[in-house]
């Protein structure tokens, strides 16, 4: 599934139909990139089904560079007759101006319409684009229910590796030879640039192939201005208490070359803040900002877990943490110890029952990728 790009490009040339899916709880990033791709496949008039079909929160924001939806993929029912009930001689089409029909001549029986049955058969498409962290087959099959999975030669990958999303988005969109006129004229540059940008934690740890892209972007009328601003809008009052909050219960450990910052249930419930990923990683960003001198950065928050019940009916708490450093390979490193993944300079691990457990943990982890 993971293709080079004249695979890719044949796959594109020869769908007239492709699924764009956005892997569960993936960032802004890969929102971003997907919707510059499917402007793209809008460009070439290929028939989309994107999912999930709930709209992320962080779309509302970007509304005003969204393409809209195009020719959706069609859609099937099939009508089943019962064979050995109904021998069936003979069927025909009709239409007048309101109405398609189906005649259906069975022989020798009176026909009961109860006996029909409908089916409603899942969409299908000549082949899809999945936006995923790490591949994991059994989460693309969760979207069975919705739609038809092609075989895997048909399934992109779109994943960051050596290259970002927003890297591997544009090298698939060159090689369709739009003119650059076209793209001037869409949202593509900006919503890609906008993608680049999330991804590098604003440019900041950009790769010299993203600098490139996001150079080339600018040139084909990427809005800086409005990428900026629009991000700017998520750094609300409540992000600065927060902020205030957590560099107040923020400490260092220059042995293990880090600083340790702890957020539980009632910090959030303070300043009516929820305890998101997306949100805290923000956070962490600006204390790494704060606190440079320390290798890593470690944020632990209390949250909700999602299925864990006591017999009471009462939701369980569990703890998460994010680790943001500069250094990849002590980070890599420490991803190994932790079995978890290098992000873009970031990993998350978790969960945990308790801060005391997340703590131990991480250090025994720490003392392995520093020494």
């Amino acid at each position: 599934m993971e293709k080079d790009i004249g695979a890719i490009k044949q796959i594109i040339e020869t769908s007239q139909s492709a699924g764009l899916i956005l892997e569960k709880g993936v960032g802004e990033e890969f929102f971003l990139a997907k919707e510059t791709l499917k402007t793209a496949l809008l460009l070439k008039n290929t028939a989309l089904i994107s999912l999930p079909y709930e709209t992320p929160a962080y779309a509302q924001k970007w509304m005003s560079f969204l393409t809209k939806e195009g020719a959706p993929v069609p859609q099937k029912i099939s009508i089943n007759i019962p064979k050995k009930k109904y021998p069936v001689k003979e069927l025909k089409y009709d239409e007048d101006d309101d109405y398609f029909s189906l005649l259906v001549t069975v022989q020798g029986t009176n026909f009961n319409k109860d006996d029909l049955i409908f089916k409603e058969t899942l969409p299908k498409t000549d082949s899809i684009f999945y936006f995923c962290r790490n591949f994991d087959f059994e989460k693309l099959n969760h979207f069975k229910t919705l739609i038809e999975i092609p075989e895997k030669e048909k399934i992109i990958l779109i994943k960051p590796g050596e290259e970002t999303v927003g890297e591997k988005v544009f090298e698939i969109i060159d090689s369709l030879g739009f003119d650059n006129e076209i793209l001037k004229t869409s949202h593509l540059p900006t919503l890609l640039f906008a993608a680049v940008f999330k991804e590098t934690d604003g440019f900041k740890n950009i790769s010299q192939g993203a600098l490139r892209l996001a150079a080339r972007l600018l040139e084909l009328g990427a809005d800086k201005e409005a990428t900026e601003n629009i991000f700017n809008q998520d750094k609300t009052p409540v992000f600065w208490q927060m902020l205030g909050r957590a560099l107040a219960r923020t400490a260092v450990d220059q042995n293990l070359q880090s600083s340790w910052t702890f957020l539980s249930k009632k910090d959030f419930e303070k300043h009516g803040a929820e305890p998101k990923e997306e949100f805290l990683l923000a956070i962490l960003k600006e204390i790494s900002r704060t606190v440079s001198s320390q290798t890593f950065s470690l944020i632990l928050w209390q949250t909700p877990s999602q299925n864990a019940f006591n017999p009471n009916n009462e939701v369980k708490d569990e703890i998460w943490a994010a680790i943001k450093s500069a250094n990849s390979v002590k980070l890599d490193f420490l991803a190994a110890e932790l079995q978890t993944k290098n992000q873009n300079g970031c990993l998350k691990a978790g969960p945990f029952k308790t801060f005391s457990e997340a703590e131990i943990q991480l250090r025994k982890a720490l003392k392995s990728a520093i020494f």
